[in-house]
């Protein structure tokens, strides 16, 4: 498998307010295509006892366009994890732009500034629906 990984890179180092603590965001090229991946986590999966759907059900695959991208960092804001949106914003920043980067960010920042000011109620009921939002992208890619 080792042979397969190239071109990693540490990216960045996130911090998170929830977790307290530290993450790392790598990026890397890999040889093996997504067909192949899954076909792997399907066989080690059955090896496992584990049914084909089980196995996909925790690797996804993001087309790597700005629509998409965009819509998972916007639309699952409050959903995702700080590392996630912060990979979701460099993956972005290397394949479209430095405009595209700047405009997703002051995207959030606004939001962020609308979310803080809400109550715990309202920022609940924003956290539910963008956990909504997330359920219905995944299961839109699987």
């Amino acid at each position: 498998m080792r042979d397969e990984v190239g071109d990693l890179k540490l990216r960045a180092v996130v911090y998170g307010p929830w977790t307290d603590h530290f993450e790392m965001i790598y990026s890397a090229k890999l040889k093996p295509c997504c067909e192949e991946i899954f076909a792997r986590k399907i066989a080690k999966a059955k090896a496992g006892g584990l049914s084909p759907e089980e196995a996909e059900d925790t690797l996804m695959f993001l087309p790597l366009e700005p629509r998409f991208v965009t819509e998972w960092v916007i639309q699952t804001l409050h959903a995702g994890v700080p590392v996630g949106v912060a990979a979701l914003l460099i993956c972005g920043c290397d394949s479209f732009g430095q405009k595209w980067f700047t405009e997703q960010t002051k995207i959030i920042e606004k939001v962020g500034v609308e979310y803080s000011q809400f109550s715990k109620q309202i920022r609940a009921e924003c956290d539910e629906d963008d956990r909504r939002r997330m359920k219905i992208l995944i299961n839109s890619y699987l």
